[in-house]
């Protein structure tokens, strides 16, 4: 007998068409079809559809702050250092490398000065002190107004 036919498969003068999961498929409103499943499995997909909002929500998030980076313009940058708990902190790099730790870490809360460098990924405090401006999708170093004076943290690394 004739193989059945598939969702949105229209059949011809009594003519049953092949599967279209073997060739492909053969018609517009198969294909329509198909894409309609597709989509109607993805949506119906929790763990997809949570996955799908954190990365747009992250993509939102860096845009936001690429803007406001690009607003102070060139020129040394205070910022504010945000961890999420648990963490005390972020550690200084030697160099632009996440693995090249530094022994001293910069505390949350502290306010640190320097040049934003690679398109807004580091602050350099100085020669081979960096900080990395994000670890992931995590902001971890918030621009301050120009006007803002703290105590910034630049003089005590190294020491």
């Amino acid at each position: 007998g004739a193989p059945p036919l598939s969702p949105g498969v229209v059949s011809t003068s009594g003519a049953s068409q092949v599967s279209a999961s073997r060739r492909g498929p053969t018609s517009l409103a198969e294909l329509d079809a198909r894409i309609c499943a597709s989509l109607d499995r993805f949506f119906s997909d929790e763990v997809i559809w949570r996955r799908v909002q954190t990365e747009v929500d992250a993509g939102a998030k860096i845009r936001a702050f690429s803007e406001r980076l690009r607003a102070l313009g060139p020129g040394a940058t205070s910022f504010r250092v945000v961890v999420p708990k648990p963490y005390p902190g972020v550690q200084y790099r030697r160099s632009k490398n996440l693995e090249d730790r530094h022994a001293k870490y910069a505390e949350n809360g502290v306010t640190v000065a320097g040049q934003i460098e690679d398109g807004g990924e580091w602050l350099r405090i100085s020669g081979s002190v960096f900080l990395p401006m994000r670890l992931g999708a995590i902001q971890i170093l918030e621009p301050l107004p120009r006007e803002v004076v703290g105590s910034v943290d630049a003089e005590t690394v190294g020491k």
